[in-house]
């Protein structure tokens, strides 16, 4: 639905002409462009910006730095874990492993570029776990293992 009022008004903008009709009936001053806009007299524009201050030039990307010499702590590095004594159920040699992972099922050598894994049930848990025992060497079986 059209609102009939919605034309009426009492200003007529004739922006084709750049007049425009005041609602007294008057013709108002065409408006002006900012490239036409007289400066604004007595307007105060502030203090001047101040000089920006001088920074040294930052050295190029591929500039080497010199580095502070390493302090290092004071204490020595901490002694390696002793390593354990593997005893197996079929008579091979016993084996020393010093870095090692130990699940519920297979013992798993990581000594070097080594990678093996030792299924439980091939390794005397009671033998090894003895012959670690007197060496003074923590060797604990995880709960759940296989014996």
């Amino acid at each position: 639905m059209i609102n009939p009022g919605f034309y009426d008004s009492d200003i007529f903008d004739d922006s084709a002409n750049g007049s425009e009709v005041a609602p007294n009936g008057s013709e108002a001053a065409p408006a002006q462009g900012y490239a036409d806009a007289a400066p604004n007299a007595g307007y105060d524009g502030g203090p001047e910006p101040m000089p920006e201050p001088a920074y040294a030039q930052a050295p190029p990307a591929d500039a080497r730095m010199p580095r502070p010499a390493y302090a290092g702590s004071s204490t020595a590095a901490p002694a390696p874990e002793p390593a354990i004594t593997v005893i197996f159920k079929d008579g091979r040699a016993a084996e020393n492993i010093q870095n090692y992972m130990m699940n519920s099922r297979t013992l798993t050598n990581l000594d070097g570029q080594r990678y093996e894994q030792i299924s439980l049930q091939e390794i005397d848990l009671a033998a090894t776990e003895q012959a670690n025992h007197a060496r003074g060497v923590s060797f604990e079986i995880p709960s759940g293992a296989l014996r």
